[in-house]
């Protein structure tokens, strides 16, 4: 009884920071604003309102940041207090990483992999985020050329910003099409395969990071796949 005790308050503990710190991060959502500079001379909605687009980039980077950053903090604080949640030996943090026991060394292995895997999700998924899932036998030029179109400009030889435009960064348009084609052969397929591909892998190595963050519990491993994709 005691232990459901504690795990009940280890996560609402855990939610709590996670929650304070999303909060902070849309403080500062509105507060962020970069100096806007066209050095090109594009003309459109953003310079008309003088709006960098690199603030929205800055404040999903802080939104993020925060929660990360406060679990991290009380995780390598080993306050007195919050030592049931986190730690159950006390330990100052040069004695935990310079301890060369078997225990310390499979700790050391353990979140080094899971930091290694999560950096993994995190390049992946900054490649996905924008993907447009078409119909296989639909071909939809607008959002699949938004790719495509760029692609073929930038093996052309084309300026960015002068001679085309992209809007979802140098990897999501031009880039990816270039990588699919130089893999797969020039064909709007080869873009589709790279995606399947990419979108897999990122899949295999969420489930991964969330078996080892859960140690190998499948049932929540299971169940946060789930609420993920909810």
């Amino acid at each position: 009884m005691k232990n459901n005790k504690d795990a009940f308050l280890k996560y609402l503990f855990m939610f709590a920071i996670f929650s304070l710190g999303i909060a902070l991060g849309l403080f500062f959502w509105d507060k962020i604003a970069l100096p806007f500079h066209d050095l090109w001379g594009v003309k459109g909605i953003l310079t008309v309102i003088k709006y960098n687009p690199l603030n929205n980039i800055v404040r999903f980077i802080v939104l993020v940041f925060f929660p990360a950053f406060l679990l991290s903090i009380i995780y390598l604080c080993n306050v007195k207090k919050n030592q049931r949640f986190w730690i159950k030996k006390s330990a100052t943090l040069p004695d935990y990483f310079n301890t060369m026991s078997f225990e310390s060394n499979k700790a050391r292995i353990f979140y080094s992999t899971i930091i290694l895997i999560f950096f993994c999700n995190l390049i992946l998924f900054s490649g996905i985020s924008s993907i447009y899932s078409a119909i296989p036998s639909v071909f939809d030029p607008f959002h699949e050329g938004e790719t495509l179109g760029t692609g073929i400009s930038y093996l052309a030889g084309k300026i960015p910003y002068k001679d085309y435009i992209f809007c979802h960064g140098v990897y999501q348009d031009p880039l990816r099409s270039v990588m699919a084609f130089s893999l797969f052969g020039k064909s709007i397929v080869s873009v589709r395969i790279l995606e399947a591909v990419t979108q897999i892998i990122c899949l295999v190595l969420l489930f991964i990071l969330i078996i080892k963050i859960y140690n190998k519990d499948l049932v929540l491993s299971f169940v946060t796949i789930i609420i993920l994709y909810l």
